[in-house]
């Protein structure tokens, strides 16, 4: 392998087309991705693929000789899950989709729906950030 000299603190690393092809593992990957934490570069995989969980991802890696663990991984759906609790929506409109009940999972239960079947749906056009208020 060629030696090469960089200086960083960690990496993100995608996965489909980077540590592996759908099925197969990208040929020297994974020993690339060891050399790197060998010198002490952190590091995290990244997909934006929602259907599978971490932990589902683990076991894709280790398959391929890739060792991980499940907070080493960030998917769009676990970004998307802390994005609706830290803004305290309401995540009903996940209810009826089965693929997404490893999003739901990681909802709080007062956000997830299981105790806010109640609560106001809220209208896709006022997903925004709330305005900060004025008042003292």
């Amino acid at each position: 392998m060629k030696e090469v000299s960089i200086s960083i603190d960690a990496l993100v690393c995608d996965l489909d087309g980077v540590v592996y092809r759908g099925s197969e593992p990208v040929a020297g990957a994974g020993a690339a991705l060891d050399a790197l934490r060998d010198v002490g570069i952190k590091t995290v995989f990244a997909t934006n693929n929602a259907t599978k969980t971490p932990e589902r991802y683990v076991e894709r890696l280790e398959r391929f000789g890739v060792a991980a663990t499940p907070q080493e991984l960030v998917t769009s759906a676990v970004v998307t899950a802390e994005e609706i609790s830290r803004r305290g929506w309401s995540a009903q409109r996940l209810r009826h989709r089965r693929r997404w009940d490893h999003l739901r999972s990681r909802l709080p239960r007062d956000v997830s729906g299981s105790r806010s079947r109640g609560t106001r749906k809220p209208k896709w056009s006022s997903l925004q950030e709330p305005r900060a208020s004025t008042t003292r």
